[in-house]
């Protein structure tokens, strides 16, 4: 660690104990004047629920646990307006969730982003029930059917070390009840959009328990126009169905399966507009096409991802020690038609699909029964996966002969881990935390690349990476609800190679050393929750896409390093019976070290299109890195004779980031504002929700990317509304 490094952590570690023991001392004044007494009824029913994750795969209090998380249950959600994982970043600031033009998921946490390349993994991995999601183009999706939501932040690279470098993010859906229950709800919205989902759930056995969760949405109208065809674009559908089954052939053995089927029609792949001030290669400017939201393109894009999963979870109490295994397959396909150019005059047009996944995983798990001192965990993780490339680009599509080339390339991957950790109680109040993994990966790229005269094999490439990586964490019980925690962190990520355009390099394997300090609290006799942390990362050998000439695949680059240095805040306050807040903040400063070898585009004398060329990009931000992010949700709910009330109101403010490590093309900053207000039935069968989403109409985007045909851009969500009807049984 470098002096500059362990002066910001002497420093802002001081500052949290701080705040921390400021805290405390305030709590314990409240209680010795008498304000903090838990034993009332009042006082009890205005405290903050305890929320239980498994962060450190077993369960645990949230505010016990020395890792920075943000954790939202489903109600809470719901309120919030996160209607898919690409609304999460509204409940962790620190979190960036965009797509790529190609479709793939561009998760950035912390300053910590992949290529967002398809065929690449995501540097903050996704899981759904403790089985790890690696097809990028399947991480969009409806959150239906969840219990709770986690976003690790910081490098898991001990516990979920499969591509955690810069975080992991848990969803939990819930468990199948013995009990007979369920509900339905239908909803209906502007752009001409349905909505219905159910969810039932109910015992056959005496210990066997089965649910059943569904979901559509199609919204049927557009939010722009094709100006060029005259048809609408930026529509969507999706569809889910889920099902779990529980057996518990004994008292101390649970057996949970699952199947999963997931269909996205994605609206940021229908077209690729172009910046306000720029001009296509047509020569038309935004204002010509009439408006943000419309394009003008050849033909009308699209592009879709669908998802299957299956998974087995096997957990057994021996007493001492609890046996877990947990099995996972995942089917991924996406397919993508796009007019490269962005223009009406045909220059490029890529079929890219099907663009496949298909991994398989299996981990065993042995953790030590709860003890009064010390808590252990030790592992296995095999991982089995392959991705497939298809992509098709005509140059000049309407000259006769019509010329294309193509790539058809895969990628498999096989890896191998050990792992464990120990927390040990060395001292009342104080624990140490310590673990290591072992990783090995191994991974090749064959196929062939040509065109309509030629087929030219790709040269057989095979590449090993492994890494041992660790985290060390020290936590400080202050009172009884407020704790101090350190740690360091490491994550790894392995080499991978462009699928897209396999005649280039590949990409050498990233490495990540975390610093972090912090402290949880529940103050104000448990109705005020803040947590919060400082961190400082250094982050080694980062991966960066960028396109090839002729715009038809991704290169791979190395930035020598980047550096991260920032303040999550989390908080939860229950004002009154009635009224609560919950918000965020992130602070994140985050810059490439040395990279004098980025691929930079500069616009051409007449406005249309770039010129590509190599330049420094050192000491600029890193992309999809926005400085300030921050988020506030009010909640007001009143007991009436009619019925039960209830209303929210959600700011989600970004403060805008590049989109390539040029810092020439960004995004603006903007402020989200979301609103629900709900009627229930005192019986709490029925209920009817009015809804908004985006009011200030800001616009912003989800993808964009320079090219040598120009900078183009797909934009995010413009304001929503609807009305939906609820029922419980």
């Amino acid at each position: 660690m470098s002096k500059g490094q362990k002066s910001y952590l002497y420093v802002s570690f001081l500052s949290a104990t701080a705040l921390a023991s400021a805290g405390a001392s305030m709590a314990s004044a409240q209680e010795a004047s008498g304000g903090g007494n838990a034993d009332t009824a009042s006082s009890t029913h205005l405290q903050l629920e305890e929320i239980v994750v498994t962060a450190q795969r077993r369960a645990e209090n949230l505010q016990q646990v020395p890792i920075s998380i943000s954790a939202v249950t489903a109600n809470t959600a719901a309120q919030m307006g996160l209607t898919g994982t690409m609304a999460l970043q509204i409940a962790a600031p620190a979190l960036t969730f965009n797509q790529t033009p190609g479709g793939a998921a561009a998760i950035t946490l912390r300053g910590v982003t992949g290529t967002g390349s398809n065929g690449d993994e995501s540097p903050t991995s996704v899981y759904v029930d403790g089985v790890y999601l690696a097809g990028t183009p399947g991480l969009y999706f409806g959150l239906n059917n969840i219990d709770r939501i986690e976003v690790l932040k910081g490098p898991q690279g001990t516990l979920f070390g499969r591509n955690s470098v810069g975080g992991s993010i848990q969803i939990i859906t819930r468990t199948p009840q013995h009990e007979p229950q369920g509900n339905v709800s239908i909803g209906y919205g502007s752009y001409d959009t349905f909505e219905a989902k159910a969810y039932v759930t109910g015992g056959i056995t005496s210990n066997i328990a089965v649910d059943l969760a569904g979901y559509f949405r199609n919204q049927s109208k557009g939010w722009g126009k094709n100006v060029f065809t005259g048809n609408e674009v930026y529509k969507a559908e999706e569809r889910a169905v889920r099902s779990k089954i529980l057996w518990e052939p004994g008292p101390d053995t649970s057996i949970v399966g699952s199947l999963s089927y997931s269909r996205v029609e994605l609206p940021a792949l229908q077209g690729r507009g172009i910046f306000k001030g720029r001009l296509n290669a047509a020569g038309l400017s935004q204002e010509d096409l009439g408006g943000f939201y419309n394009v003008d393109e050849t033909f009308d894009g699209s592009g879709n991802s669908e998802q299957k999963t299956a998974s087995l979870n096997v957990r057994h109490d021996f007493g001492p020690v609890t046996f877990v295994s947990i099995t996972g397959y995942e089917d991924t396909r996406a397919d993508l038609l796009a007019d490269q150019d962005g223009s009406r005059t045909s220059f490029l047009n890529v079929i890219g699909g099907p663009i496949i996944t298909k991994a398989f995983s299996q981990e065993l798990q042995l953790l030590s029964s709860k003890s009064s001192w010390l808590d252990w965990i030790v592992g296995a993780y095999y991982f089995d996966a392959t991705t497939y490339v298809n992509t098709l680009a005509t140059a000049n599509p309407l000259s006769n002969p019509v010329t294309y080339s193509t790539v058809n390339t895969r990628s498999p991957v096989k890896s191998h881990a050990l792992f464990g950790q120990v927390t040990a109680e060395v001292f009342p109040g104080t624990k140490i935390t310590g673990g290591l993994r072992y990783t090995e990966d191994k991974r090749s790229l064959k196929g062939f690349t040509g065109t309509q005269a030629v087929q030219v094999p790709v040269a057989l490439q095979n590449r090993k990476d492994n890494k041992v990586t660790y985290r060390l964490a020290l936590s400080q019980d202050v009172s009884d609800n407020v704790m101090l925690f350190a740690s360091i962190s490491t994550g790894f990520k392995s080499g991978l190679y462009p699928l897209s355009a396999p005649s280039g390099p590949a990409a050498l394997p990233s490495f990540l050393n975390a610093y972090e300090a912090g402290f949880k609290a529940d103050l104000i006799d448990k109705r005020l929750r803040l947590n919060a942390s400082v961190f400082w990362n250094d982050y080694k050998d980062v991966q960066v896409r960028i396109r090839t000439p002729d715009n038809t695949g991704n290169l791979f680059l190395n930035a020598t390093d980047a550096r991260a240095k920032g303040i999550d805040i989390d908080m939860t306050f229950v004002a009154s019976e009635n009224l609560s807040f919950r918000g965020g903040l992130s602070y994140l400063d985050s810059k490439y070290g040395s990279f004098a070898n980025a691929s930079c585009f500069f616009p051409n004398v007449s406005n249309i299109g770039n010129v590509n060329t190599v330049c420094d990009a050192s000491k600029n931000n890193t992309i999809q890195s926005p400085e300030f992010v921050g988020t506030l949700a009010v909640t007001y709910q009143k007991e009436t004779p009619i019925g039960n009330f209830s209303a929210t109101v959600t700011e989600n403010h970004n403060g805008g980031f590049y989109f390539d490590p040029q810092n020439r093309i960004k995004n603006p900053k903007y402020n989200l504002i979301n609103f629900s207000t709900e009627w229930t039935a005192l019986s709490d069968r029925w209920g009817i929700e009015l809804w908004a989403r985006n009011i200030l109409k800001e616009k912003y985007y989800t993808a964009a990317q320079p090219s040598n045909r120009g900078d183009l851009m797909s934009v995010a969500e413009p304001r929503t509304y609807g009305v939906t009807l609820k029922a419980n049984f």
